[in-house]
């Protein structure tokens, strides 16, 4: 801005939902400066004196005096520039969700590997307990009997109390 004399530049994005600006919907303000302090920036690419195509989503707009013809080849060096700026800014903030996502999918993973052991012990041990009372060609005592419907109603306890607290 400073540079090229102008009272404001901005680059602005292209919109496919049309949630742009107020004014005019189909883009969206990304950064901006202005002479005058709070405000004096387009809030639409056309409404700007001079636009420059940096990528098929992106403009930069300006307001001010015209520009010469060398000032033109400097722009579009410059506006190359500005393109892989907002791109990688665009990006590193793609990937610092991505980043949260993966992070939030391991701690999932994690949480649900706990919670199947912790499940899975007392069922195996109400299983083999089960099992071992079903079995005919055993002759089990009334004491080893009680040991295992013990270890059932405890078991079945205490998958009913991890239950609860899930």
């Amino acid at each position: 801005r400073t540079t090229f004399g102008m009272r404001s530049a901005a680059v602005y994005r292209r919109v496919d939902d049309g949630g742009g600006s107020r004014a005019r919907p189909g883009w969206r303000l990304e950064a901006s400066a202005s002479a005058s302090p709070g405000g004096g920036v387009p809030a639409d690419p056309a409404d700007a004196d001079i636009v420059e195509p940096l990528t098929p989503d992106l403009v930069l707009g300006m307001s001010g005096a015209g520009l010469f013809a060398s000032d033109h080849r400097v722009l579009a060096a410059l506006g190359a520039q500005l393109a892989t700026a907002v791109e990688t800014q665009r990006l590193q903030a793609e990937a610092a969700r991505a980043a949260a996502l993966a992070q939030a999918d391991d701690l999932r993973v994690a949480l649900l590997q706990a919670v199947s052991h912790d499940l899975r012990t007392p069922l195996s041990a109400i299983k083999a307990s089960i099992s071992s009372v079903r079995q005919r060609d055993v002759a089990w005592s009334p004491e080893q009997l009680d040991e295992f419907h013990a270890t059932i109603e405890h078991e079945t306890d205490r998958l009913g109390a991890l239950v609860t607290n899930l």
